[in-house]
């Protein structure tokens, strides 16, 4: 009982030890969820210690969450629960291991160190950012609707996954597509329970008259483009129709009325045609005709 009122005033006392460094000099260390760091006291490895810990910063401001460490005596009953299977105190080189990272692990870490036979304290602080990459985002066409004179109102959806931190989805059009409206329906944001991620998305209407490519990203993800308006509309298409009809009529009725109005002339027959047409009209000479038997 004695020892553990002792190793517990100790964390206090290392927790409230006036800050000799600041928060302004703490040393940036960047992780990802799911995967591990270092965390390693600025401090000579040689020195004799009898004890070192990493604590957390809390809302509050102070460091009073034990993530891990060593001391003289057992100290694992006042680490964390959130921190028992995913760290490690390394006594050698004075340093954490952190594995399993979560969004929620972001944030400011101090190491306490405590030399052999003396009071003096010596502190490190981190500041750990986390990060995660979002999915390719994943754009559907949920609805098209004629607006008339040939333009549509396409109903898009934009969805991702598995970012940290969160960010916000935004759209491209493509060049030259300046008359397009886009009016924002939605949008939604879910945090994963256990690891923290974000995952988002939002509804747009786009209205167009011409073909365009449309694309959404998010945190630096972008989808592949997709195209809408790439169909005219039935009255559209059904005024090409019609003017396809009356533009072939009246081409035909044109040449119909330049065939009949060409002068007839009557072809000109060679000199043996004309002679073989007097040959079939002479009369026959009575005295080559055969006499009847």
């Amino acid at each position: 009982m004695e020892l553990s009122c002792c190793l517990l005033l100790l964390l206090l006392v290392s927790a409230l030890w006036p800050i000799t460094c600041g928060d302004s000099a703490a040393q940036e260390v960047r992780g990802t969820v799911g995967g591990a760091v270092r965390l390693k006291c600025n401090i000579n490895t040689s020195l004799p210690v009898k004890g070192v810990y990493f604590q957390k910063k809390n809302l509050s401001g102070v460091y009073d969450i034990l993530v891990n460490g060593f001391y003289i005596h057992p100290i694992d009953e006042y680490i964390h629960p959130e921190y028992k299977n995913r760290t490690s105190a390394n006594r050698t080189e004075r340093s954490l291991d952190f594995w399993d990272l979560k969004a929620s692990d972001e944030g400011y870490y101090k190491c306490f160190l405590m030399p052999q036979d003396t009071l003096r304290s010596y502190d490190t602080v981190f500041h750990l950012t986390i990060a995660a990459d979002y999915s390719v985002p994943t754009v559907t066409v949920r609805q098209c609707s004629e607006r008339g004179e040939g333009a549509q109102s396409c109903e898009l959806g934009c969805s991702s996954f598995g970012g940290y931190p969160l960010a916000n989805l935004s759209w491209t059009l493509s060049e030259g597509s300046n008359e397009v409206l886009l009016q924002e329906g939605g949008s939604m944001s879910l945090a994963d329970k256990h690891s923290g991620v974000w995952n988002v998305s939002q509804t747009v209407r786009l209205n167009c008259t011409q073909p365009t490519n449309v694309s959404c990203s998010v945190g630096g993800a972008i989808s592949p483009p997709i195209s809408i308006c790439t169909q005219s509309s039935p009255k559209h298409t059904l005024k090409v129709i019609i003017a396809s009809v009356v533009l072939f009529l009246f081409i035909f009725i044109l040449l119909s009325v330049f065939i009949s109005w060409r002068p007839c002339r009557r072809p000109q027959r060679s000199d043996e045609e004309r002679t073989a047409e007097g040959q079939e009209l002479k009369p026959a000479d009575p005295s080559q005709t055969e006499p009847e038997l």
